[in-house]
C-alpha cells in the first residue's frame, strides 16, 4: 500500500479528472505532482486546486506533455505512482475507439516509467481519462483511484469485463508480469477470434482508413468477436504497440501461447472460430493442433503456410526469406518490432497434430506479385538483389500451398475468385465477412464440414 508520504503523478493536471483525482489525492495526505503543458496554468491550477483541496503545500506543478517526450523523466523521477488522465489521447468519435487510443497512451507512459532508474521506485500505475474515459478503469471515484495506485499492479481493466458481452478495449493480465491489448464487441457464440499477420495489430480488420463495411463491426452484428494485438505490433503511424513488448524474434508456438494465456485470462468462452491472415494462419493451425477441444471452426485468409516453403527450392526459400526480413531502418526505428523465426515456426505447423475435422474456409487471393515485384524492387522495399521475375515464383509456389490448406480437413471450401489482393480484409471485407459468417453458422448447426465430403472407394 502506498503510504500517504507518497507522491502520485497526476497528467493532465489543468483537466477536469486530472485536477479532480489531485484533490482527492492531497485531501487524503498523499504528496501529489501534477503535469501541464505550460506553466502558464501553474497558477490557475493551484488555484483550483487549492480552493477545493485546502491547501496546495503539496502539490507542485511540472510542464510535460504527453504529445512530446521532453520533461518526462523529470517529472516522474521520484514519484511512486502514475496517475495517467489526458483526453487529447482519443482522436476517434466513439467511445470504443476513444479507449483504444486512450490504451496507446497508457502503454506509452508505462514504458516510459519502466525505462527509469530503479531508483525513481515507480513501479504502479492507473488508467484514468476524461471525458468519454469513465468508465475504462476502477477510477469512478477516489477510491478507485487510490485502490489503482496501492496496489502491487492495478493496470488497465480488469480482464473479467471482457466476458459481458458489452464493448472492451483494454490490457489483459496474461501472467508474468505481462499484458496484451484485447479488444472484444457484439454477443453471441462462438466467439470469433481476428489474429492479424506479421507486425499487424487488431486494427488491421478496423482501420478509420478503411472504407466500410469493414471486418471487425460487420461480424459483432451477429456474434462476439475479439481481436489482439501480439507483442510488437505498432498502432498506427509512428505509435507503438499496445502490448507489451518481448525479445524478438519470436515463433508461432510463442503466439500460440500467449493467445491462448489470453483467453483465458480474459475468461473468454470457447471453443472459438479462428480467423487466420498471413502469419496469422500459422498461429490458429497450430492452435487448433494444440487445443483441439477450443476451436470449432476456422476460416484462413491468404495464409503463409508450410507448403509454400515445401513448393519452392532450397535457394528460392532463401531468397523469399530474405524478401520477407525486417529492414533494418524498420527495427532502428521500433526496436520491439515483431520479427518471425519462419524456419523454426513452420517446422512447428508441419509436425503438429492433424486437426480434427471441423467447417474450415480458405481465402486464396488472386492478384499476383509477379507483375508488381519489379517497382517494389525499383522503389527499394525490397533489397535490390531480388530477382525480377521471383514475384512469378511465388505465385507459382502459393498456388499449390493454398490448395493444399483446403485438404487440412474433410469438406473444406476454397474460394479462389476473390479479387484481392493479400490484405482481403482491405480489398474485399464483404467477402471475408461471408466467410466467417458461414463457418459461424455451420458451428451453429452443429455441422463438421462445410461441404459433403467425397466418398472414398471401396
Amino acid at each position: 500500500m502506498l503510504s500517504m508520504a507518497e507522491t502520485v503523478l497526476v497528467t493532465g493536471g489543468t483537466g477536469f479528472v486530472g485536477g479532480w483525482c489531485a484533490v482527492e489525492l492531497l485531501k487524503r495526505g498523499y504528496t501529489v505532482r501534477a503535469t501541464v503543458r505550460s506553466l502558464a496554468k501553474e497558477k490557475a491550477q493551484r488555484t483550483h486546486v487549492g480552493a477545493a483541496a485546502g491547501s496546495t503545500e503539496r502539490l507542485s506543478v511540472t510542464v510535460a506533455d504527453l504529445t512530446h517526450d521532453d520533461g518526462w523523466d523529470a517529472a516522474i523521477e521520484g514519484c511512486d505512482c502514475v496517475s495517467l488522465d489526458d483526453h487529447r489521447l482519443c482522436r476517434s468519435a466513439t467511445l470504443m475507439d476513444c479507449r483504444r487510443d486512450c490504451f496507446v497512451g497508457w502503454v506509452w507512459v508505462r514504458r516510459r516509467v519502466a525505462s527509469l532508474s530503479a531508483a525513481h521506485r515507480v513501479s504502479r500505475g492507473v488508467l484514468i481519462g476524461g471525458g468519454l474515459f469513465f468508465s475504462i478503469v476502477l477510477a469512478s471515484s477516489p477510491g478507485g483511484l487510490l485502490a489503482g495506485c496501492s496496489g502491487s499492479r492495478r493496470e488497465g481493466p480488469p480482464a473479467a469485463s471482457a466476458t459481458s458481452g458489452a464493448d472492451f478495449a483494454g490490457l489483459v493480465d496474461i501472467g508474468g508480469d505481462r499484458l496484451l491489448y484485447l479488444e472484444c464487441r457484439g454477443t453471441g457464440s462462438p466467439t470469433v477470434v481476428l489474429v492479424s499477420g506479421l507486425d499487424a495489430a487488431a486494427d488491421l480488420w478496423n482501420r478509420d482508413e478503411q472504407p466500410a463495411p469493414k471486418v471487425f463491426p460487420q461480424v459483432a452484428e451477429f456474434t462476439r468477436v475479439c481481436a489482439y494485438d501480439r507483442p510488437g505490433t505498432p498502432y498506427g503511424e509512428g505509435l507503438p504497440g499496445r502490448s507489451d513488448p518481448v525479445s524478438q524474434p519470436t515463433t508461432t508456438q510463442d503466439a500460440v501461447t500467449d493467445l491462448h494465456a489470453l483467453l483465458h485470462a480474459a475468461k473468454i468462452p470457447g471453443p472459438y472460430v479462428l480467423v487466420g491472415h498471413s502469419y496469422g494462419g500459422l498461429i490458429t493451425r497450430l492452435y487448433a493442433s494444440t487445443y483441439p477441444d477450443e476451436v470449432s471452426g476456422m476460416v484462413l485468409v491468404d495464409i503463409l503456410s508450410d507448403g509454400l516453403q515445401d513448393a519452392m527450392t532450397p535457394g528460392q526459400w532463401e531468397t523469399w526469406r530474405k524478401v520477407n526480413a525486417r529492414q533494418a531502418k524498420d527495427i532502428a526505428e521500433y526496436p520491439d518490432l515483431e520479427q518471425i523465426d519462419f524456419d523454426v515456426s513452420l517446422e512447428q505447423v508441419r509436425v503438429a497434430a492433424p486437426i480434427r475435422p471441423m467447417p474450415l474456409l480458405v481465402l486464396s487471393a488472386d492478384v499476383l506479385y509477379g507483375p508488381t515485384l519489379p517497382a517494389l524492387i525499383e522503389r527499394g522495399e525490397l533489397p535490390p538483389d531480388t530477382p525480377l521475375d521471383f514475384g512469378y515464383m511465388i505465385d507459382r509456389a502459393n498456388q499449390t500451398a493454398q490448395a493444399n490448406l483446403a485438404k487440412l480437413v474433410p469438406g473444406a471450401k476454397h474460394i479462389t475468385d476473390t479479387h484481392s489482393g493479400h490484405n482481403m480484409m482491405i480489398d474485399q471485407p464483404q467477402l471475408v465477412t461471408d466467410a466467417i459468417r458461414e463457418v459461424v453458422d455451420a458451428v451453429r448447426n452443429g455441422d463438421s464440414a462445410l461441404s459433403e465430403a467425397p466418398q472414398l472407394a471401396p
